[in-house]
């Protein structure tokens, strides 16, 4: 069957750059003090290192919601407009509109690492009347499941809502950089629920991963 919609690629980055993003990440930010719920509309200009390197690799005819990941696992979810899932009490079943196009999981440093693979259903797309993030959701018998080892410098990327995890990390390391595009602007971002940070304010700035703003609040005013 054809799977043409889940792309992988290894040496993502040349050296030098590769280099200089995991300098970035690890030692200059830090790798649990990065914000949530990043977001890069399609028509401005890159902020920071980490916008640069994804438009670099994908170009910007799309908006970009980012995020980064360290050493966490997660369930089988589907990407989605969790801006505005998490700021409700209630989980969302949300429309087709609110899924983005295609996500990436790009590696950008891992050490020592034990488990931590990434799965994917590649048939299977979201179920009508779920939560996009379900404890309870389990793969039928007979589904298929792609199973990725991450390694350095390496991206993953698909097509659609599918199911995907990544699975327990019992040692190690791993610093991951992921993101969706968007045709759309999703309301958590039009209604101003996440960051904009640029690398003249982050290193200074107290904000930290967890931190959920209220309407209308903005922890760095976007320069003109």
């Amino acid at each position: 069957m054809d799977l043409s919609h889940i792309k992988s690629s290894e040496n993502v980055l040349p050296e030098k750059e590769y280099k200089m993003l995991v300098d970035y990440m690890i030692n200059k930010v830090g790798p649990k003090n990065f914000p949530i719920y990043n977001f890069l509309p399609k028509n401005k200009a890159p902020k920071n290192l980490l916008e640069k390197v994804i438009t670099k690799l994908i170009g910007q005819e799309k908006h970009i919601e980012y995020w980064v990941r360290y050493n966490d696992a997660c369930l089988w979810h589907i990407d989605a407009d969790e801006v505005s899932e998490k700021i409700t009490t209630n989980p969302i079943m949300l429309p087709t509109e609110h899924f983005p196009t295609h996500s990436y999981c790009y590696y950008v440093y891992l050490k020592d690492l034990q488990g931590g693979d990434f799965q994917i259903l590649p048939w299977n797309y979201h179920e009508e009347g779920r939560p996009t993030m379900d404890e309870n959701y389990e793969p039928k018998e007979g589904d298929k499941v792609i199973t990725l080892t991450p390694r350095n410098n390496y991206i993953v990327s698909w097509e659609g809502p599918l199911y995907h995890r990544v699975q327990r990390i019992l040692g190690g390391e791993r610093l991951c950089l992921v993101w969706s595009t968007w045709d759309e602007i999703p309301r958590g971002y039009k209604n101003g629920l996440h960051w904009y940070w640029y690398d003249s304010l982050f290193h200074t700035a107290a904000y930290k991963r967890g931190y959920l703003l209220k309407e209308g609040q903005w922890p760095v005013k976007e320069e003109r």
